[in-house]
């Protein structure tokens, strides 16, 4: 097995919201041959990766990085998340970070960059899972998948036991967790594989 992967051997960092946020980015570093260039840390909820980002920013780490990039769900609030995190970044970065995402340079001349999902800078509502099912189910190998999905969606909601009876994104949400657990089971490494060589452990909340 690789050694567990050490913050101070990169200089280009990712933070993300949680465990499954975690795996699927470092599939898609993967995917584009840089998962061994990027660091991933995560938090457990949106307000503690802002807080982690908070305190983890220094002056010595922006001024080793070469980029550092936050990715967070929009939720039922994008207009406020993208507000709220470009605010944060600029403040502890220096760089003047555009107001819907994207990237900035800073005073120490890393690149410092957030990014809204599902819907970059737009008001859609939702979050990873919601992009990850759209662009999933618009396959139409994974046709047969989706429809099992829709089914049993319909079903719980016919029986008033599925959080999805409701408002419109928390269907498309809960829609999009089972469709990857559909997927998950032919495609997702068993339990205790090898973790990916840039993504590291959830990190306290703090300056670590």
């Amino acid at each position: 097995m690789s050694q567990k992967p050490r913050e101070e051997d990169f200089d280009r960092f990712l933070v993300v919201e949680g465990y499954s946020d975690l795996r699927f980015y470092a599939e898609l570093l993967e995917s584009m041959g840089i998962v061994d260039e990027v660091y991933i840390h995560m938090g457990l909820s949106k307000i503690e990766a802002r807080d982690f980002v908070t305190l983890w920013l220094t002056p010595e780490k922006l001024a080793r990085a070469t980029a550092i990039a936050v990715i967070l769900d929009a939720d039922s609030s994008p207009a406020t998340t993208r507000q709220s995190m470009a605010g944060l970044l600029s403040g502890v970065s220096g760089a003047v970070l555009p107001p819907n995402g994207g990237w900035a340079k800073s005073p120490s001349g890393a690149r410092v960059g957030f990014f809204v999902v599902p819907g970059g800078d737009t008001d859609e509502q939702g979050e990873l899972e919601t992009l990850a099912w759209r662009a999933w189910s618009s396959e139409a190998r994974n046709a047969p998948k989706r429809d099992c999905v829709d089914t049993f969606l319909r079903c719980m909601r016919a029986t008033g036991s599925d959080r999805a009876d409701g408002d419109p994104v928390e269907v498309r949400t809960s829609a999009s967790r089972r469709s990857q657990v559909a997927h998950c089971a032919t495609s997702c490494p068993p339990p205790g594989a090898q973790r990916k060589r840039g993504s590291g452990e959830r990190t306290p909340t703090g300056p670590g």
